[in-house]
C-alpha cells in the first residue's frame, strides 16, 4: 500500500478521512479541530510534535479504517453528532456539575476549583445554548439544502451566516476549555484527591476530547460541505460568502478573568 498520509495535508482533512486518527492527534495536543486547513507540518511544528512519528501512526490506523466521513451523507454526520457528541455531551455536563460540587465541599483550600467553576458554569451555559441552535436550526436547514426541498422555507436566506456564528463560538469554546485545563492543573489530580476531585478531572479531559472532534466535524466536513452544496443548487443567485464581523451581541461569552 502507498503513502497515504504528506506533511503537506491539511490536518483536518486526514481527521475527516482517518476518524481512528484522531485519538493519535489528541495524544499528541495537536490542532486538528480549530486549525484544521493547517498542515500537518505545521500542526505538529506548532505542538512539538515529531512529524515522523506522527505520520507512521495515523498510517497505522490508515490501513485498517474504512470510513470517511468527508464522503458519509450529511444526515448521517448529522445524526452522528447529535445522537452521538449532542448526547454525549449534555450528560458529560450533569455530570461534571455534580462532581465539581462534591469537590468543592471536600477541597475547600483549593481556592481555583472556585475559579474552575465560574469558567465552567459560563461554558455550560454557553455550550448549551449552542446545541440547542445547532439542532433546532442549522441542522434543519443544512437537511433542507441536502433534501432539496423548497429553499424558500428553510429557517436562513443563506448557510453563511449561521456557519460564521458558530465558528465563532466554536473558537469562545476552544477558549473556555483551554481556561478549564489551565485552572485543573492539565486535569492531574494531586497525589491526595478524593474521588469527586478524580472523576472531575477525568470528565473534563473526556468532555474536551469529544468537543475538539465534535468542532472538527463541524468546521472540517459539515459546514465546507454545507456551503458547497448551497452554491451549487443556487448556481449565480447564490450569496457571496461574507467576511464581515459577527454582532458582538449574538457572540458567547468570554472566560472569566482568574479569581484573584
Amino acid at each position: 500500500m502507498g503513502v497515504f498520509i504528506k506533511p503537506s495535508d491539511p490536518v483536518g482533512l486526514i481527521a475527516a478521512r482517518v476518524p481512528s486518527a484522531v485519538r493519535v492527534l489528541e495524544e499528541a495536543r495537536i490542532d486538528y479541530h480549530g486549525s484544521g486547513s493547517r498542515s500537518l507540518r505545521d500542526a505538529c511544528s506548532a505542538a512539538s510534535a515529531p512529524l515522523e512519528r506522527i505520520m507512521a501512526l495515523v498510517e497505522e490506523q490508515r490501513a485498517t479504517e474504512s470510513f470517511d466521513w468527508s464522503a458519509a451523507p450529511l444526515s448521517d454526520l448529522i445524526a452522528h453528532i447529535v445522537d452521538g457528541h449532542h448526547v454525549f455531551t449534555r450528560e458529560l455536563l450533569r455530570r461534571i456539575e455534580s462532581n465539581l460540587a462534591h469537590a468543592l465541599r471536600q477541597h475547600a483550600d483549593r481556592l481555583h476549583l472556585i475559579d474552575l467553576e465560574v469558567t465552567f458554569r459560563a461554558f455550560s451555559e454557553d455550550l448549551l445554548s449552542h446545541l440547542d441552535m445547532e439542532e433546532t436550526s442549522l441542522f434543519p436547514h443544512i437537511l433542507g439544502l441536502a433534501h432539496r426541498g423548497d429553499l424558500s422555507e428553510l429557517p436562513y436566506s443563506s448557510v453563511d451566516f449561521p456557519v460564521r456564528v458558530m465558528n465563532i463560538e466554536h473558537e469562545s469554546a476552544e477558549d473556555h476549555l483551554g481556561e478549564l485545563r489551565r485552572l485543573g492543573d492539565n486535569f492531574v489530580p494531586p497525589p491526595r484527591a478524593s474521588g469527586a476531585l478524580r472523576a472531575l478531572y477525568a470528565d473534563l479531559c473526556a468532555l474536551e476530547r469529544d468537543i475538539h472532534e465534535h468542532i472538527h466535524l463541524e468546521n472540517n466536513v459539515l459546514f465546507p460541505r454545507a456551503l458547497e452544496m448551497e452554491r451549487t443548487l443556487l448556481g449565480p443567485d447564490a450569496p457571496p460568502s461574507r467576511t464581515s464581523a459577527i454582532p458582538a451581541s449574538i457572540r458567547i461569552s468570554e472566560p472569566p478573568p482568574p479569581r484573584r
